[in-house]
């Protein structure tokens, strides 16, 4: 019971403390698993996804999605929408709320001990750049950079990421907590020498998920970034 419980409290302070103490992804060596083949993180009882002060129903600025479809065993590439038959990882289309398409894909080593995080990688795509990124911009209240209407071919975002529980549940307020089938996952952005991050949550089951913001100073960054680098 103690050790669930110092665990428990190692996990809130972790995501719930400011940006610039959040964990950070790190490299790591061996051949990469699938989320979608990890055995499930025993609960936590902490919730993966922190949201401080305001109203429960009070939540930040997201951009709500819904999965159409998804790609078992494939690897990442570096054209297209990102991915090909072949590998490890997962990947999904999917349709924001207000229509625009984009493909994410990842993988993650699985959890290890008390802890339910992992460390990972990503990719971001998406055959309508412009439209994906007036849809980002609109959702966290930001202007449309001149980049995302570029004449020039799209190419995939390579992210990194650390997944923040599996088997969550959305929380009144945007948080996420065990319970349920999503997975909780924060995506790391940069450019030089900036930097970005923005909650990423998915359910595959429920073919439902969001991206959400994780602290008002990112999103002017996020949005610039994504617009120039899709």
């Amino acid at each position: 019971m103690m050790r669930n419980t110092i665990a428990a409290a190692l996990v809130l302070g972790l995501v719930g403390c400011a940006k610039h103490e959040e964990p950070r992804p790190r490299p790591y060596a061996g051949h990469p698993t699938t989320l979608g083949g990890v055995t499930p993180a025993k609960p936590s009882g902490a919730t993966s996804e922190v949201r401080l002060g305001g109203a429960a129903d009070d939540e930040p600025p997201h951009v709500d999605f819904r999965v159409v479809k998804v790609y078992e065993k494939q690897k990442a590439t570096t054209s297209g929408l990102g991915h090909a038959d072949g590998g490890t990882w997962e990947f999904f289309d999917a349709v924001t709320s207000d229509g625009a398409p984009f493909t994410f894909g990842f993988f993650a080593a699985p959890a290890k001990g008390e802890l339910p995080m992992s460390f990972g990688e990503g990719v971001l795509a998406t055959p309508e750049r412009a439209r994906f990124v007036a849809s980002l911009a609109k959702g966290f209240k930001q202007a449309v950079p001149a980049a995302a209407g570029a004449a020039r071919p799209g190419k995939p975002l390579h992210l990194r990421l650390v997944v923040l529980g599996r088997n969550q549940a959305r929380l009144p307020g945007g948080g996420y907590g065990d319970g349920g089938t999503a997975t909780a996952t924060k995506l790391f952005f940069s450019s030089g020498a900036t930097e970005a991050e923005v909650f990423f949550n998915f359910d595959v089951a429920k073919k439902s998920g969001e991206f959400s913001e994780k602290d008002a100073d990112y999103d002017k960054d996020l949005i610039a970034m994504t617009a120039a680098a899709l």
